[in-house]
C-alpha cells in the first residue's frame, strides 16, 4: 500500500514521519487488509498472487487467513481491521492500526488508518476509543 496523504508531521506524537509515497506491504498491513476485503474476489487473488511472488516473506498464518473468502467476508461485517504490532515500520513492533474502508458512489477508493502506540493501548481499548471517530471521517466522503 502507499501512504497518499499523512498527519505524522503536524503530530509531536509519532515516532516516524511518513510522507506520502511511503510503502508498506499489503498483505500485512491494516490499510491493505481492508482493500482485499473489499476488492472482488478477482481482483483480491490477483493481487495476493502478486504478493506472493515479491521479495517480502509474508507471515504465514496471515497468508493462510487471506486466502479464504471467510476473511473478506468477516473484515466486510465488522468494517475494520486491527493489525497489532506493525513490523513493516521504521520502528518494528511499537505500533499499531486501525484501517476503516473509505467508499464513494459504492467504490472503494481508500483506506484511512489510525496509528497508535501498541505498548500504551491495548487493541480492544483503541477499537473502543478511536474506531467511532475513524467511521465519522469516512463518512464524509
Amino acid at each position: 500500500m502507499v501512504v497518499r496523504d499523512s498527519t505524522h508531521s503536524i503530530s509531536s506524537m509519532t515516532l516516524t514521519n511518513y510522507q506520502a509515497g511511503a510503502v508498506f506491504p499489503l498483505l500485512e498491513c491494516a490499510s491493505g487488509q481492508i482493500w482485499l476485503a473489499y476488492s472482488s474476489q478477482g481482483e483480491r487473488e490477483a493481487l495476493i498472487r502478486g504478493a506472493q511472488q515479491s521479495e517480502i516473506k509474508i507471515d504465514p498464518l496471515i497468508f493462510n487467513q487471506l486466502q479464504g473468502d471467510d476473511f473478506a467476508a468477516q473484515i466486510r461485517k465488522v468494517g475494520y481491521v486491527v493489525a497489532s504490532n506493525n513490523r513493516f515500520t521504521d520502528t518494528p513492533g511499537r505500533t499499531s492500526s486501525i484501517a476503516v474502508p473509505v467508499c464513494k458512489d459504492g467504490k472503494l477508493v481508500a483506506a484511512l488508518v489510525l496509528v497508535y502506540f501498541a505498548v500504551a493501548m491495548k487493541a480492544a481499548t483503541a477499537i473502543e476509543k478511536f474506531l467511532p471517530t475513524c467511521d465519522k471521517a469516512q463518512m464524509r466522503w
